[in-house]
């Protein structure tokens, strides 16, 4: 099927209005092909691989090189990650809101976009590094996230990140 921009068009999963430099997030990142690069699991634990853990210290190292950010629960799975994201707030005008520039996007200085295209860049360079591949894709073009509205719902999201590993089997078996 050849490409149609009128049928084949990327759609926003951002909510209208809403202000992305500031508020908890659960984000999901997947890598690339759902690729297990990241380690294994064997009875509910998970063991990372060298890449693994390069994605596990790059997480870690985030709230060091970036004071708009809080971290709170993750975990590194095989294929993906879970984690809880607290943006602190910016105080960023509405006219540095992300724009679209020839196919590119100029990202909010400091907003979850702008985090996560760090992190993902920076994972994505040491694997590259580590296994001289450089150009290689790491993770999937987007990722997956929902604001956290209130405690409730983070207890019931930190809950899910902690037992996801344990429920690998039954996805994976």
């Amino acid at each position: 099927m050849s490409y149609n921009p009128a049928k084949h068009h990327r759609r926003t999963i951002r909510m209208p209005g809403h202000d992305y430099s500031a508020g908890a997030y659960f984000v999901t990142l997947v890598t690339h092909n759902r690729a297990e690069l990241f380690g294994v699991i064997k009875n509910g634990v998970v063991t990372l691989s060298a890449y693994g853990q390069i994605a596990h210290d790059e997480w870690l190292r985030s709230v060091h090189i970036r004071s708009e950010i809080e971290q709170d629960a993750f975990v590194v799975m095989p294929n993906h990650i879970h984690m809880i994201i607290v943006l602190l707030g910016s105080n960023l005008a509405p006219e540095q809101a992300a724009t679209k520039v020839d196919h590119k996007i100029r990202r909010v200085p400091k907003s979850l976009g702008s985090v996560l295209a760090g992190y993902k860049a920076s994972v994505t360079s040491k694997i590259n590094e580590f296994r001289k591949t450089p150009g290689e894709p790491i993770w999937q073009r987007n990722y997956h996230e929902h604001f956290i509205r209130d405690d409730r719902e983070r207890n019931a999201i930190r809950t899910y990140i902690t037992n996801n590993p344990t429920k690998w089997s039954l996805d994976h078996p």
